[in-house]
């Protein structure tokens, strides 16, 4: 599609994309991903951003929005991906622990 439209969709930042981030920034909806493995566990992070709405947080498959009370516009994945980093232990505690409750 971005061939036969000869739009020039923004370019994923490459610092983030050398951490391990990958995505689509285009204008909606956007996707960011990354998998991470912590004590022999992966944790697959999912950021999905639809016009209108803040980033929306997936963590195998559970939303972390309200529990951290996240709320990113469009324009600010990299300061939600710098908060993810910065709270990996508190997030993945919070994920191990709802996992164990299903």
């Amino acid at each position: 599609m971005k061939e036969k439209l000869k739009i020039e969709w923004p370019k994923f930042p490459k610092h983030l994309e050398d951490t391990g981030w990958s995505g689509d920034l285009i204008m909606c909806p956007s996707q960011i991903e990354k998998t991470v493995e912590i004590n022999n566990k992966k944790y697959n992070f999912y950021l999905r951003w639809r016009c209108g709405d803040p980033w929306i947080i997936y963590i195998n498959d559970i939303e972390i929005n309200e529990e951290f009370s996240l709320y990113y516009t469009h324009n600010n994945y990299e300061k939600l991906i710098s908060f993810l980093e910065s709270n990996l232990e508190k997030i993945i505690n919070f994920i191990d622990n709802k996992s164990k409750i299903k």
